[in-house]
């Protein structure tokens, strides 16, 4: 909701309904209105995967608020006589701007601004635009500007992406017309007397009229600002100072417990600032930092970045395989080629390509035909070579008769498929050792990876007799308790589709077996949040060791100067009875598993065979099976 605090009588008011969320409040520069967005607009998408969950998209419009009882909509009704006033004044207008010339930043009169507060609410007046994902509303006389998006999902993760997918909207509130002024930006701002904006995409920043509905024609050199030719004079040992001083100052500001651990702050800034003026690079400023923030004795609290002089790095192209060395020969032989689930079979290895016909015990024996011998390092030659065509020499015997030459893509990284290829191994093993009664779900995280390998791993398997859920080395994020949710969903009834369908649980896909859930100590943040959620909400027992214990909640909204940043510990949860829990600690496995590392070194998952032979007897003991319909009633006349 948008409040207005009005500094004369000392009192804050409500303006718009509680009931939604409203952003991006704007004053008109008129002084009739308050502009806004306003999420109001609910129509349900369904889940097409499941069929019974549901999301809402596009709740967004925009909206304005007429601020005086006397004053009417802009899009009121207006009769004849009014419309007709009305063009003359505009023309009237016209002709006074034109003789008096357009001046940049010309200064008006001060707008003196009335709200009449009662019954405000009732005063939202809707404007047409159809409902959409949209942002940063900013008003100018008679008209505002707007960014649209599109919902483009949690994937793929990694590095930020350019972010140009923006279109840049300018309404004109007399006209009721909305244009797009620009397409696929970043960002946009508005000069403070609302004459001049700016349009940030990608690295290029443009300056036009603001109220132009177009951009100004490539070859207007006055609308290109050229950052190239700015210079800025920089102290180092100045700019590490404020910096240090700034992350102090952050976590005293919002650091979640305003006691700071019982930790005399002040001292610790006295400590350790001491220390500033001795400190030579950016590295060292980091690391006086992280010294700092870590005398509070609390998770989530991170360094990164800054202005590093980094060296510059040479990528490697890489083909998705395991080698061996054949001593015999001096060759290189293909051991594995590395295979995720058939349902993602794009990550798979260039050298799984259809009709490349390469298998494990095949020879590499050159790459680019520069032969390779097993004292270089076959990599030597894929040097600055990533994501492109190269040539292989492959064989089924360590010589060059009868070899043959084969053109794939290298891989940029393998780090996608091999965690793909650890996770399809141990399904199928799962699969094999519980003869295809347990399903097993690996999370890497609780971000948009987690999400979407619950998304589609979890429906094939929710009328398993078992499943295995492992969050083992689970990297954390924010989507366990919608995971949760959909897990604590209990069977009420079964229905079947016709006369002689398959059955299925109502809710439907809600998972009718028994469950356990895998941790050890890399499961971190809410990658705990689900491991203490699954034992309180009694859905299954938690096996392994204990995690983390990392659970107050950061952003990393707040950088430093140079683009370098801290994390806040600001979010705490606690329990339902009053106890702070996993912080500092980690959250208790019902059942200690400990990896036997000798285990581990011979191939071999001990807390997971483990998991495995508990749900095979908690399936025996207490089986849990859909029970078959009643006798079909007898409705005939008797």
């Amino acid at each position: 909701m948008i409040r207005i605090y009005d500094l004369t009588a000392k009192k804050s008011y409500t303006v718009t309904d509680e009931m939604f969320n409203s952003t991006y409040p704007s004053w008109d520069p008129d002084g009739k209105y308050l502009y806004f967005l306003q999420d109001a607009t609910f129509n349900p998408r369904l889940d097409y995967v499941e069929g019974s969950r549901f999301v809402f998209s596009e709740l967004t419009k925009p909206y304005l608020l007429v601020l005086k009882v006397s004053d009417k909509s802009p899009f009121a009704p207006k009769a004849d006589s009014e419309e007709d006033k009305s063009a003359a004044e505009k023309k009237a207008g016209d002709k006074k701007d034109k003789d008096k010339g357009s001046k940049e930043g010309e200064k008006k009169d001060t707008v003196k601004v009335q709200i009449d507060f009662a019954g405000i609410i009732d005063r939202k007046v809707g404007i047409d635009v159809p409902a959409g994902n949209y942002g940063n509303l900013r008003a100018i006389s008679g008209k505002f500007y707007y960014l649209s998006f599109l919902d483009r999902g949690m994937m793929p993760e990694g590095p930020p992406d350019q972010g140009d997918h923006y279109n840049l909207h300018l309404y004109d509130v007399k006209e009721q017309k909305d244009t797009v002024v620009m397409p696929s930006i970043n960002s946009f701002d508005v000069s403070d007397d609302n004459s001049t904006l700016v349009v940030k995409k990608l690295d290029q920043f443009t300056r036009m009229d603001a109220g132009a509905q177009s951009p100004p024609p490539p070859d207007d050199k006055n609308a290109s600002i050229n950052l190239d030719e700015v210079t800025l004079e920089v102290n180092p040992r100045d700019e590490w100072k404020q910096m240090y001083n700034e992350a102090w100052r952050l976590e005293r500001d919002f650091f979640y417990d305003p006691n700071m651990h019982g930790v005399n702050w002040q001292k610790v800034r006295d400590q350790y600032g001491s220390l500033i003026d001795r400190i030579s690079t950016r590295d060292e400023l980091n690391d006086l930092i992280g010294e700092t923030i870590s005398e509070l004795s609390a998770g989530h609290t991170y360094v990164y970045g800054g202005d590093k002089r980094m060296p510059k790095s040479v990528s490697v192209g890489l083909l998705g395989i395991d080698v061996s060395t054949d001593k015999a020969s001096g060759k290189y032989r293909i051991e594995r080629i590395l295979t995720p689930h058939p349902g993602k079979k794009e990550l798979a290895s260039p050298l799984a390509d259809p009709g490349l016909n390469i298998k494990a015990g095949d020879y590499l024996l050159a790459i680019d035909n520069q032969p390779l011998d097993i004292r270089e390092h076959y990599l030597k030659y894929l040097a600055n070579k990533a994501g492109k065509l190269v040539q292989l020499t492959i064989n089924d015997k360590p010589t060059l008769t009868g070899a043959r030459q084969v053109i794939i893509k290298t891989m940029d990284s393998e780090d996608q498929l091999r965690y793909d290829d650890w996770v399809e191994s141990k399904r199928q093993y799962v699969e094999k050792a519980s003869n295809g009664k347990i399903g097993y779900i690996h999370l890497s995280d609780m971000g948009g990876a987690g999400l979407s390998e619950f998304g589609w791993q979890y429906p094939p398997l929710y009328k398993k007799d078992g499943l295995i859920i492992d969050v083992r080395y689970n990297g954390g994020g924010f989507v366990a308790e919608m995971i949760l949710s959909h897990l604590s969903r209990k069977v009420w009834a079964i229905g079947r589709w016709g006369g002689y369908g398959s059955t299925s649980p109502r809710p439907s896909s809600a998972f009718y077996g028994h469950m356990a859930v895998v941790c050890n100590g890399e499961t971190g943040s809410d990658g705990e949040t689900f491991t203490e959620g699954t034992k309180a909400l009694k859905l299954g027992p938690v096996i392994g060791e204990r995690t983390w214990g990392g659970w107050v909640g950061i952003r990393g909204d707040k950088p430093l100067s140079d683009r370098g940043g801290i994390t806040s510990p600001e979010f705490p949860t606690w329990s339902i009875d009053g106890k702070w829990i996993i912080e500092g600690w980690g959250a208790d496995p019902d059942i200690i598993v400990v990896e036997d590392p000798a285990a581990a070194l011979a191939g071999k998952d001990t807390q997971l065979d483990y998991t495995i032979n508990y749900l095979l007897q908690k399936i025996v003991e207490e089986p849990r099976k859909y029970p078959q319909h009643p006798p079909y009633p007898d409705k005939s006349l008797k």
